[in-house]
């Protein structure tokens, strides 16, 4: 995954989106848009002057942020499915005989990569485009997820609400989905582990449970040692003394401590 995402950033085809993502999260972007766009041209059939001028100074200042954030998203989109995209064409070159240390070995990879609907790169796409997903938090909801975005949805006012209803839902999922012992729940997370998924995905899941666990582990000997803070004693007297050698929500690092 990492040579995948390596690859990816210094590949020539990086800027191009693919045209096989497709979110929800990308179409409420492109509403909002086509929100602003109407609003400009209903306003400029108004005959009186300046009115025009004025809603398109106006449709600018409604589509800003949202041409803002479907940068961000196309930009972490690419960036997933171009990653997993490589690691497959690394996989698929390994699988052929070529070694990284072996000359060849990076033609194949680049090879396989411009061909992702070949033989040896069965299945790459849509793993690719799912990489994309849980890259932007995209990844379409289950039955009861969209149940509860259509029904917040058809709430008066709903629509300003609408567009928060995915991706939260899937930064929790995801959160579970990398907590050590928590993901064991997720039936996909238990399938990968058993295998049942294939071999690149039982090696991944079981890499997430030893980064997670390590993390964690980490982060809980920070805390009990003093290097990672929260907010520091309730009590105002004995705070005062704490502050003196103590940043409230920081790690230490060394000598230097940093915010989080």
């Amino acid at each position: 995954a990492l040579v995948g995402a390596g690859t990816a950033i210094k590949d020539d085809r990086y800027v191009q989106l693919p045209s096989e993502i497709k979110y929800d999260e990308q179409g409420v972007a492109i509403a909002g848009i086509d929100r602003g766009n109407a609003l400009s041209k209903e306003a400029s059939s108004i005959p009186i002057p300046g009115v025009k001028e004025v809603a398109q100074v106006a449709a600018g200042v409604v589509t800003a942020p949202v041409r803002v954030i479907r940068g961000i998203h196309s930009f972490y989109a690419i960036q997933g499915y171009r990653a997993e995209l490589n690691a497959w064409a690394v996989r698929a070159a390994q699988k052929e005989g070529f070694r990284p240390w072996e000359g060849g070995f990076w033609e194949k990879v680049q090879e396989h990569a411009a061909n992702p609907y070949s033989e040896a790169m069965e299945g790459a796409t849509d793993a690719a485009e799912a990489a994309a997903q849980r890259a932007t938090f995209t990844t379409p909801l289950g039955s009861v997820g969209k149940k509860s975005a259509a029904f917040i949805k058809a709430l008066p006012g709903g629509f300003v609400l609408d567009p928060f209803t995915h991706v939260p839902v899937n930064i929790a999922k995801e959160g579970v989905r990398l907590t050590p012992g928590l993901n064991l729940l997720s039936p996909t997370v238990r399938n990968n582990l058993l295998g049942r998924n294939g071999g690149p995905a039982q090696s991944m899941e079981m890499g997430h449970m030893v980064l997670g666990s390590a993390l964690a582990y980490t982060a809980v000997q920070m805390v009990l040692n003093g290097t990672a803070t929260g907010e520091g004693p309730v009590d105002p007297a004995t705070r005062s003394a704490w502050d003196l050698d103590h940043m409230r929500g920081a790690v230490a690092i060394g000598d230097q401590w940093w915010s989080y």
